[in-house]
């Protein structure tokens, strides 16, 4: 997360969200903010996917494993 930092993609303190549920079901939606070191959420910093990890057993126990790298979204608008 440091390199994506440094480059500028991101920046710290910046504020992401994941939205996740269960097929056919309402999605539930996670927000965490950048740090150097990973996506801070509920005060804990980890890498993107850990940090995905700790949101989904709410929604659903059962799912072990997730890519953080594709799961966290930014506000941003792409032209």
């Amino acid at each position: 997360m440091a390199s994506v930092v440094k480059s500028g993609s991101l920046q710290e303190g910046q504020a992401v969200y994941m939205e996740y549920g269960r097929m056919g079901k309402a999605k539930t939606r996670f927000e965490g903010i950048i740090r150097r070191d990973g996506i801070e959420v509920n005060g804990t910093v980890s890498s993107p996917s850990i940090s995905a990890l700790r949101c989904i057993p709410s929604v659903n126990p059962d799912r072990t494993a997730t890519n953080g790298w594709k799961v966290w979204k930014t506000e941003m608008a792409f032209d």
